[in-house]
């Protein structure tokens, strides 16, 4: 299977809460498989590359929006203490 590479592109970081700039993301078996710097990245024979300047990607947001709906009646408080 070959490899995706996402070339000099800018990505948002959660664990430091910041977006880094210049950077190649490469995708392959179905995962994101290594992140890092544009000088740092090494071409394999089959990569398809895409040059993704000017461009953002958000890896690992999952959308943990949920309506929780409860029936309040009188004294609903009492009920959940």
């Amino acid at each position: 299977m070959k490899r995706k590479v996402l070339n000099n592109v800018t990505y948002f970081d959660s664990h430091s809460g910041n977006m880094i700039e210049d950077s190649v993301i490469i995708y392959e078996n179905n995962k994101i498989s290594w992140i890092g710097g544009t000088s740092s990245y090494e071409k394999q024979d089959g990569d398809e590359v895409m040059f993704l300047e000017g461009k953002y990607i958000l890896p690992g947001l999952i959308d943990c929006h949920v309506h929780l709906e409860m029936h309040m009646g009188t004294n609903y408080e009492r009920q959940y203490l």
